[in-house]
């Protein structure tokens, strides 16, 4: 079968050591089938913000998986006019060269971004294709949340008109509506206005299971910060640096624990990642010799540092409902977490004993709790059995791209054997 993939917003593995996420994980266990796979993104990766390639050429990642880049103008702000541009000319063209491709039996599709992802529909509909939309945002709604006055909302869903129908569009049209967890599936369902459907279906992201790394060759710098971090209590950030994904929390954390000289010695905190934030976040942590920034990492010094840490930070700075990407790496290392996201997974931490629940204007719980897990190592060894035990059943990426996989045979099967009838039916 030959099925299209649409996402612009994740990392290209073209290189053994980057990270594999949820369009990259599905698109392996789609190839490794023998279906035909293409995976429509953009020539600009939004992560690093760089170039993948300048030319907007295609690549061959496997002997059925074929990524077309579609290139815009590029951006350096998450937030920016630019930005806004890019994804627009990325959506233009792929209307302007799908046409030169083989029509695909079924399009998995994204949101965001929701300029392609409306365009990929109307295409869709215009070739009788069926989709599924893979619903990973409230876009735009999340927007609204900046405002707080009404006058202001309403400004702004005036502004957003043609995003706010674009998203509905896709969302109401789509087959098949997919989520990344239960809370914006049902937020999907409503903006989309959508009647039941028996293929509608909740995947979240996972992860695949992380191995052992510590045998790996690293940089030098890298290798200093695991060998400093021997014996100690580390608390692990690997994300952003973003106003939503806010580390300065932990540099605020190490600050207090600092003053205490005793567990000074005991706690190191290890910040990866980069962002808008990054350059005031090192600089709130000039000092403080148990503050370490290793910058963009891999995915053999993720698993390195997964293999070292105790637990795992989640300092989402909102009030949104969030079941972040760095929840399932964590638990794919066996790590308790410290969170502050709200909605699904602040219950399965609660409900699961997990890790703790704070609040991020709380610096001074925030280290109570890491205290108290540094010296209750049967409670943390709980944890971390707790974890592994949810991630076998839920979040193993093995196991939920599987289903995913199935499901869409599924749906083109059965789809297939609903158009034959119908020929068989008129040729009667």
């Amino acid at each position: 079968m030959r099925i299209w993939l649409i996402q612009t917003g994740e990392i290209i593995p073209k290189s053994a050591e980057d990270r594999l996420l949820r369009t990259a994980l599905l698109a392996k266990e789609l190839s490794s089938r023998s279906h035909e796979v293409t995976w429509w993104a953009s020539a600009f990766e939004h992560q690093r913000k760089k170039w993948i390639d300048a030319d907007g050429s295609s690549v061959q990642l496997a002997e059925n998986l074929k990524i077309i880049l579609l290139k815009g103008i590029g951006y350096k702000q998450n937030v920016s006019l630019k930005r806004f541009i890019d994804h627009l000319i990325v959506a233009q063209k792929f209307t302007k060269v799908a046409n030169n491709y083989p029509k695909p039996d079924i399009i998995i599709t994204s949101l965001p971004e929701h300029n392609l992802a409306y365009k990929v529909q109307k295409y869709a509909e215009k070739n009788s294709i069926p989709t599924f939309v893979d619903l990973r945002d409230y876009w735009p709604d999340f927007m609204l949340h900046f405002f707080r006055n009404r006058l202001l909302k309403k400004i702004v869903q005036l502004i957003l008109a043609r995003d706010f129908y674009r998203s509905r569009y896709v969302l109401k049209n789509a087959n098949v509506l997919i989520s990344m967890m239960n809370s914006m599936f049902y937020w999907g369902q409503k903006v989309g206005k959508r009647k039941p459907n028996s293929f509608d279906r909740v995947f979240h992201i996972g992860s695949p299971k992380q191995s052992d790394q510590t045998k790996k060759e690293f940089s030098q710098e890298f290798n200093t910060l695991l060998s400093n971090a021997t014996n100690k209590f580390n608390v692990l950030y690997v994300g952003t640096f973003t106003d939503v994904h806010d580390p300065s929390i932990i540099v605020k954390a190490a600050k207090i624990i600092n003053k205490n000289h005793h567990f000074k010695e005991k706690v190191n905190f290890i910040i990866a990642g980069n962002g808008i934030l990054q350059k005031e976040v090192k600089r709130m942590a000039i000092g403080l010799s148990n503050v370490f920034f290793p910058g963009w990492v891999n995915k053999n010094e993720i698993s390195a540092l997964l293999n070292i840490a105790k637990i795992g930070f989640i300092p989402i700075n909102s009030d949104e409902e969030f079941f972040p990407n760095k929840a399932f790496l964590y638990f794919s290392g066996s790590l308790p977490v410290i969170s502050s996201s709200k909605g699904e997974i602040h219950q399965l931490i609660d409900q699961h004993q997990l890790g703790y629940n704070v609040e991020l204007q709380k610096p001074e719980y925030i280290v109570k709790k890491i205290i108290h897990l540094m010296e209750n190592k049967d409670l943390l060894m709980k944890m971390k059995d707790n974890v592994n035990k949810i991630f076998k059943e839920q979040f193993d990426s093995d196991i939920i791209y599987k289903n995913y996989a199935n499901l869409i045979e599924k749906y083109i099967a059965e789809n297939n054997s609903h158009k034959s009838s119908k020929v068989l039916n008129i040729a009667n």
